[in-house]
């Protein structure tokens, strides 16, 4: 017999496929407490965009100080961000060929980028590279780790070897 929300009577499996997995999350769903802890940690990820700092960036592109590949590549990192750690762990290579585009117009667009601080590089201890969006900008990972991700942010921008315009 079914009933009403996909669910059959005597049925072992209760998950309703109509709901989205962050409304199960109660008691209620058949999951004990740290399998819905586990579904929480994966479905948290987020980050924050400040319009407004956001809007002062765009207003670059009208000055032609920054081209508008150049948001694209921005946007292609902040799809590559990881929210926990707040970095970006792609190459230069790996960017470029989910873009389309050559090795030499992608780097092109992140030094641009990283002049005007949109993001800023990073070096591995295994000698690769990783970005950091500027937290001004787009903020991973939300308020709990604010403080840190400005520390970060300021940490890498003093590493960082980029000209920044006057």
């Amino acid at each position: 017999m079914a009933l009403e929300g996909g669910l059959e009577t005597g049925s072992i499996s209760r998950r309703r496929t109509d709901v989205p997995i962050m409304m199960e999350l109660g008691a209620s769903t058949g999951l004990n407490a740290q399998e819905r802890q586990q579904l929480r940690k994966q479905s948290e990820g987020f980050s924050l965009t400040y319009h407004e700092a956001l809007a002062k960036r765009i207003d670059l592109v009208k000055s032609k100080d920054l081209k508008p590949a150049d948001f694209c590549v921005w946007a292609c990192l902040l799809a590559e961000l990881d929210w926990k750690s707040g970095h970006a762990k792609v190459s230069v290579k790996m960017l470029a060929e989910r873009l389309g585009w050559s090795i030499a117009n992608t780097n092109n667009c992140l030094k641009r980028l990283r002049t005007y601080q949109m993001v800023a590089k990073g070096v591995r201890r295994d000698g690769g590279t990783y970005w950091m969006v500027n937290p001004e900008v787009c903020l991973s990972g939300g308020w709990k780790v604010k403080e840190r991700r400005f520390a970060q942010w300021e940490a890498m921008c003093a590493r960082d070897s980029v000209p920044i315009p006057a």
